[in-house]
């Protein structure tokens, strides 16, 4: 799962997780330290490195929500976008889900 993500492999997570593959289980993968030990870590992996398809798979099909703070740096799903330059995550959560009020 962590591997679909970073590929930003919607479809592959979809089917990953069909099968029983756990986004829980995957952000505790110690295997892969970047997205995981840490409250939305495969989200927010995917927001600092521009992974749109993946950011949209976690927040529209896997429930998780973009007001997440991550424990290293504070920051929610918008901040870390705004933090990154990634112009078009922004966008897609201003547009779908995110207040730009509810910033922690």
């Amino acid at each position: 799962l962590v591997l679909a993500c970073s590929r930003d492999w919607s479809e592959g997570m979809r089917l990953l997780v069909q099968y029983g593959a756990s986004i829980e289980a995957a952000e505790e993968n110690k295997a892969f330290p970047a997205a995981g030990r840490r409250r939305g870590g495969l989200l927010h992996y995917s927001v600092r490195h521009g992974l749109l398809n993946a950011v949209r798979y976690l927040i529209e099909d896997a429930g998780i929500s973009p007001d997440t703070i991550d424990m290293r740096s504070g920051q929610n799903a918008l901040l870390a976008a705004v933090a990154h330059r990634r112009t078009n995550i922004v966008k897609y959560l201003l547009d779908h889900r995110h207040s730009i009020n509810q910033l922690p």
